[in-house]
């Protein structure tokens, strides 16, 4: 009888130890599935948040936003997060570039970029310089936009560094940043303090990213999707020619050296002295060989000035036989004469890889030069806090005199 007794107890036992196996496998096995469930919940947002890549063109800006396309090609001299892409993306989807939204209502964003009145008290600046920062004013509303979203840009860092945004380790990344300052020009830069909206608790996804709803349903992801998709609109692919207009003719020097600056405009590396990507502006900065620290303003910033980019293209372009002097003045010195004007000039003689040079009225010494890309377009160091760039001639002063020059033909 003991015997089996003992035989029934040790059954039990091998039955229940068979058991709690299974439960073992079939609970990891659960919790596997979850774990990969979130990790891919996780990459999909990422990629349906994230962009194709490009650079930014002027010129595919809808037809309403082309009397303020010389205010969003200055966006970028406050701070280095804020880009023109970004804000005209939020203008797109604030305002569809209406500058008197919204006028003569109460308790609504006003405006071209949407600021509640209260806002634009601490933000608006007087872009357009005409003594008056008006929110109804598209310049004034876009170098506002740029003022507050730089406000923004230092605001998330600080919570990112006190670990304030839920789900992202501080000090967070660079597209972090960019990201909730997106999200914060809609929601607020406090919105990671918050419990509640519109008395619904908030929640955050894997990215920082709250769910907090407007009355038009726009939570922070749909409004930072849209924002992206806007800005999408705006980026010229990287893979394609970015030429303005006409073919180059790489037989000429011009031709090729245009190709060379054309290069950096895409962000291609540059051995020995730049890893890749947009290359910025740096006073005095650049020589034949690439990018370099600049002195004054451009100290500390590895870069081309205007000039410095002229002297890398060309000592480039010529397998180092023209060795151009570092100062757009000096620079005027060299090359046939083309054309010139004031405030613009004929391109009918021009060809994608002349020079232009600009000069103050009132002066005889030229303070920018940059070389013409065709269609109206140039390729430029245009300022501190810009990167080498595609700029429109209506991004340059109608009061300067263009002188256009052709450096050689071997």
């Amino acid at each position: 009888m003991r015997k089996l007794l003992r035989r029934i107890l040790l059954f039990k036992l091998r039955f229940w130890a068979f058991v709690a196996g299974v439960l073992a496998t079939v609970i990891v096995a659960t919790l596997l599935a979850i774990t990969a469930s979130i990790s891919h919940m996780a990459a999909k947002f990422a990629e349906d948040y994230s962009l194709d890549g490009g650079t930014f063109d002027v010129n595919l800006l809808p037809e309403q936003a082309t009397p303020y396309r010389q205010w969003i090609s200055g966006v970028g001299s406050r701070c280095t997060e804020v880009t023109p892409e970004i804000v005209a993306g939020i203008i797109q989807v604030e305002s569809n570039w209406n500058p008197t939204a919204n006028q003569g209502k109460q308790g609504v964003g006003l405006g071209m970029a949407q600021f509640l009145p209260s806002t634009w008290e601490s933000f608006g600046v007087d872009g357009d310089r005409d003594g008056k920062a008006d929110i109804f004013n598209g310049a004034d509303a876009i170098s506002s936009a740029e003022n507050y979203l730089c406000y923004l840009a230092e605001a998330v860092r600080k919570h990112l560094l006190d670990g304030n945004v839920p789900n992202v380790q501080p000090p967070g990344t660079e597209k972090n940043v960019r990201d909730l300052m997106i999200v914060a020009y809609n929601k607020g830069p406090n919105i990671w303090l918050l419990e509640t909206w519109d008395n619904r608790e908030i929640t955050f996804d894997a990215n920082g990213i709250p769910d907090a709803t407007h009355s038009d349903g726009m939570t922070g992801q749909k409004y930072l999707e849209r924002v992206n998709d806007a800005i999408q609109q705006f980026l010229r692919p990287t893979d394609t020619n970015i030429l303005g207009s006409g073919a180059v003719d790489a037989s000429t020097l011009g031709g090729r050296a245009l190709l060379e600056a054309l290069k950096v405009v895409r962000g291609d590396p540059i051995r020995g002295s730049w890893p890749g990507g947009p290359v910025p502006y740096s006073w005095a900065g650049g020589d034949f060989d690439g990018p370099t620290y600049g002195t004054k303003q451009g100290a500390g910033t590895i870069g081309f000035d205007c000039s410095g980019l002229m002297m890398y293209i060309f000592y480039q372009a010529s397998n180092g036989k023209m060795r151009l002097p570092h100062y757009a003045d000096s620079q005027e010195n060299y090359g046939t004469f083309i054309t010139q004007g004031v405030g613009n000039v004929d391109t009918s003689d021009m060809e994608p890889g002349d020079v232009i040079f600009f000069t103050a009225s009132g002066t005889n010494v030229a303070h920018h030069v940059a070389i013409y890309n065709g269609g109206k377009e140039v390729v430029n160091a245009f300022k501190t806090g810009t990167v080498v760039r595609v700029d429109p001639f209506s991004n340059f002063s109608r009061s300067d005199t263009w002188t256009v020059k052709r450096f050689g033909a071997s």
